[in-house]
């Protein structure tokens, strides 16, 4: 694969993150066993906030499974994982998605009969407070509350670029938009630590490019720490702080994006020496 940076994006002149004192998010010997197979071995790392965390690594190597284990949906065998203060170890995906963490899939997940609009408005109804009654009886609080909400979803869309699509069934939305659509679904839950896995996955160029600047816009705007899984290269090189790469469940080397590139272990067991020098 070659690395063939865009102009806008420069590699190893990422921008520094904001330095704010103490991890947002901290995960020491994450283990996870599947009988024989160790899938995720004695995974650690710091997020902080305002950062971009690239998670790379060949097919297999485990990203994803550390996607699942941060998100609830597999309980580790071993290891532990803090938010802020908070253990999430093995709380169930809800109640970490409420605690602060969000994710897109790289399969894409939304309604695809559905609206723009009504997906988000799905995805906002983590922050509603009215009970049964208010809700089946339709009173006073239920219906502000709902107006309030359907803001809130059009300010995810509005900063996804995707608002002019409110109105259209998610399905007949352009493959690029439909991959803003589940970014907007996740930071409709109103995370601290967002999870990207393979954002720009299928793209054409124009479009992976448009996306990591939407990506850096709304880690600003949003006050939000990325860890992002991606195969394409310019991406992860242009956009992240720090690298960790993953190969067979382990981690091999972590450092910024010139450090990993010029890593002998990581182009040995990952990158290549043809995109080393494309």
């Amino acid at each position: 694969m070659g690395i063939n940076e865009p102009a806008e994006f420069p590699t190893g002149n990422v921008r520094p993150a904001a330095q704010q004192p103490g991890a947002i998010l901290t995960v020491s010997g994450l283990t996870k066993k599947f009988k024989g197979l160790v899938a995720v071995d004695n995974f650690c790392m710091e997020l902080h906030p305002g950062e971009i965390v690239g998670l790379i690594g060949p097919n297999g190597a485990g990203k994803t499974t550390v996607f699942n284990l941060l998100t609830g949906v597999l309980p580790p065998t071993e290891g532990r994982i803090m938010l802020r203060d908070q253990n999430l170890t093995r709380l169930s995906p809800d109640r970490i998605t409420r605690l602060g963490i969000a994710r897109t899939f790289q399969n894409i997940r939304l309604f695809p009969n559905l609206t723009v609009l009504q997906n988000l408005l799905i995805a906002v109804q983590i922050h509603k407070n009215s009970g049964f009654l208010s809700t089946v009886f339709s009173f006073p609080g239920f219906i502000r509350e709902e107006k309030e909400l359907a803001v809130r979803a059009l300010v995810y869309l509005e900063a996804l670029g995707i608002a002019h699509y409110r109105d259209q069934e998610a399905k007949n939305l352009p493959y690029g938009a439909q991959r803003k659509l589940e970014v907007a679904r996740a930071l409709a839950a109103g995370p601290a630590v967002l999870l990207l896995d393979e954002p720009a996955a299928g793209m054409n160029p124009q479009e992976t490019l448009e996306l990591m600047h939407t990506i850096r816009r709304i880690k600003d705007e949003f006050n939000l720490a990325i860890i992002l899984i991606e195969h394409d290269m310019n991406v992860v090189m242009n956009l992240c702080h720090r690298l960790l790469v993953l190969s067979y469940g382990k981690t091999i080397a972590e450092g910024t994006p010139a450090e990993i590139k010029n890593n002998p272990t990581v182009i040995n067991a990952y990158l290549g020496r043809s995109a080393v020098n494309a």
